[in-house]
């Protein structure tokens, strides 16, 4: 996934083994579909501070007619989510005069049209575990019906749990919104099935149910995967049933809590796993646990922040073990050493089956490079061990996360976009 330097993803942040973001210069203005959602929302006097705009948009959305549409099942143990999709409202005809292009050759009305709706997920605890942290979302997206392409028009999240009180951090970036093509849609199973929701009555109102239906199977087909994608698969499901087989030689982080937690019991808490932290002065990592945002302790928990910086600076900075298998990385972790910037590890243990949330940036005043805060989360398994850093190169900077295997292998994890700061409660 791309990103402009100091911008917002562009496009859905999907799920990804790596995350990139390419250093860049911000447009000096909106994309064509970020003209014609601006007209959407303010069509007679643009508001200098846009993102007002996906506020305005939740107030008015009101209590709109809505369908629950279940999310595919994860190994997160301390949360239920709910989605509820709202019904498309036709996007105004006034906004058609921006859409130069139209690729789409979309209409003002019909299944031609493009369709605003929200996707609003709630939650609730499970298993003991905390709500401190927990919070809900809404998502507000057009779809395309004819043509299964999604524009993500924004987000806004809530401290409660229950989508009441007021929304906080509210985004859009009109400057790099581009439609997300079908063929990446149906790549999704969660975002796919959204489409399916809210598309199924507007194109059954014109097709008809048994056409609406064939339609949307061949838009929301899920890709054929490629020969060597399955052979990675086929690959990574052996490594992990390898890594999770029963041994004498386990970890210390496989405690017998861990492995009754694994099998389903105990309360959210008692099962662990750990994580190791590749840090230096300038490309500093947070770690938030149990939680899908970062916190505002993030730094300090991973072992970075300004003191930790500062003995990077001065080359003091020190590795903080717990006893995690060595990789290649930790070995030679003072090859990512530069002047005025020594590189370091810090090892934490973290709640397993609970979302943990990692938030890393890089900011060069030497190299006169930075890229935006990268926050993904991902979910732990009980026992495993793992290791995030973030990587730069000349245009990118990329967030891995991997499982350590056994002899230090590492084996990429899925990453969860996450929210940048956890809600303000009260």
């Amino acid at each position: 996934m791309k990103q402009q330097a100091n911008g917002r993803p562009s496009g859905r942040a999907w799920i990804v083994l790596a995350l990139t973001v390419a250093a860049g210069t911000a447009h000096a203005a909106a994309t064509e579909y970020g003209d014609f959602l601006l007209e959407a929302d303010a069509p007679y006097s643009g508001t200098f501070l846009k993102y007002h705009n996906i506020l305005k948009a939740w107030t008015m959305a009101g209590k709109l007619e809505s369908l629950e549409v279940p999310l595919v099942e994860t190994a997160d143990r301390s949360r239920v989510l709910r989605r509820v999709v709202s019904a498309g409202v036709p996007m105004p005809e006034n906004a058609y005069k921006e859409l130069k292009r139209n690729a789409e050759k979309a209409t003002p009305g019909g299944p031609g049209a493009w369709y605003l709706y929200w996707s609003r997920i709630t939650v609730q605890p499970i298993n003991g575990a905390s709500t401190a942290r927990m919070f809900s979302s809404a998502e507000r997206r057009a779809v395309h019906c004819e043509t299964g392409r999604i524009l993500e028009a924004g987000k806004v999240v809530f401290a409660s749990l229950d989508l009441t009180g007021a929304p906080q951090q509210p985004w859009m970036d009109y400057l790099r919104l581009e439609p997300t093509p079908a063929r990446q849609v149906a790549a999704d199973a969660n975002l796919a099935a959204e489409v399916r929701a809210v598309c199924g009555p507007i194109l059954a109102a014109t097709y008809g149910e048994e056409e609406s239906r064939r339609r949307l199977d061949t838009l929301m087909a899920a890709p054929e995967k490629s020969e060597e994608q399955r052979r990675f698969e086929a690959m990574r499901q052996e490594l992990l049933a390898a890594a999770r087989a029963p041994s004498p030689a386990s970890s210390a982080a496989s405690s017998s809590a861990s492995t009754s937690a694994a099998a389903g019991g105990g309360p959210i808490g008692s099962a662990k796993a750990r994580v190791r932290l590749f840090q230096q002065n300038g490309l500093g990592g947070g770690l938030t646990n149990e939680a899908a945002c970062a916190s505002s302790d993030s730094a300090s928990s991973a072992g970075s922040g300004f003191w930790k910086a500062f003995g990077s600076l001065a080359g003091v900075a020190g590795n903080t073990s717990i006893g995690m298998p060595e990789t290649e990385a930790s070995r030679t972790v003072g090859e990512r050493s530069q002047l005025g910037s020594k590189a370091y590890f810090v090892e934490r243990e973290v709640t397993a089956e609970a979302p943990v949330t990692l938030d890393f940036s890089f900011d060069s005043q030497g190299q006169g490079k930075s890229c935006n805060t990268l926050t993904m989360s991902f979910v732990p398994e009980a026992g495993a061990d793992y290791e995030a850093r973030m990587d730069v190169g000349g245009l990118y900077c990329r967030l891995r996360v991997s499982r350590i295997l056994q002899g230090g292998q590492l084996l990429p994890e899925p990453l969860t976009p996450a929210a940048a700061a956890c809600p303000k409660k009260g």
